[in-house]
């Protein structure tokens, strides 16, 4: 399954081999029992996405995620329970795991993948939302760290908390 947080809800995106169809899970962060809704998802192509990893747009909060199985970005509208898996192109280069999708700050996409079943080394790659290109960044190595996120600040990180209170990542 795939999460992400937003100011005041958690969305997860659940996926199985075993299931035709994907769900989102929205979990209101704000309310004490912290209540949530199960929205069965619909994609435009025949079959249910796997997604490792999802990311809102920082701005306009469209949702991205890459289906690892056919190898292509898909975008989720959330309001409409609709999976987009046929607007973008499928990334030949690209067919294996992406564990972490992230925007930054001026809307560009990232993501770090282990880019084929054949490989163990991770790259860093980044994203073109308008055609769903892909351009390989760097080499990460086999690290361990698979996850990542968004945020519209820079964030220093350091191996213990600095600050008295530390303050959430929101717009």
């Amino acid at each position: 399954q795939s999460t992400r947080l937003l100011a005041h809800r958690l969305e997860l995106l659940g996926f199985s081999q075993k299931e035709k169809y994907n769900i989102l899970v929205k979990v209101d962060l704000q309310a004490p029992d912290y209540p949530l809704t199960i929205q069965q998802l619909v994609t435009t192509g025949s079959e249910a996405i796997f997604c490792a990893d999802i990311a809102f747009h920082p701005t306009t909060q469209q949702l991205f995620g890459f289906d690892h199985k056919a190898g292509r970005l898909v975008t989720i509208d959330p309001k409409k329970g609709i999976v987009d898996n046929t607007f973008y192109p499928i990334l030949d280069d690209l067919s294996g795991n992406m564990p972490s999708l992230f925007f930054d700050p001026h809307g560009r996409l990232y993501g770090i993948a282990i880019p084929s079943s054949r490989q163990e080394s991770r790259r860093l790659y980044s994203f073109n939302i308008e055609n769903g290109a892909s351009r390989e960044l760097a080499y990460l190595g086999p690290e361990s760290n698979q996850d990542a996120c968004s945020c519209p600040f820079t964030v220093n990180l350091y191996q213990r908390v600095s600050l008295r209170k530390a303050f959430p990542c929101t717009a």
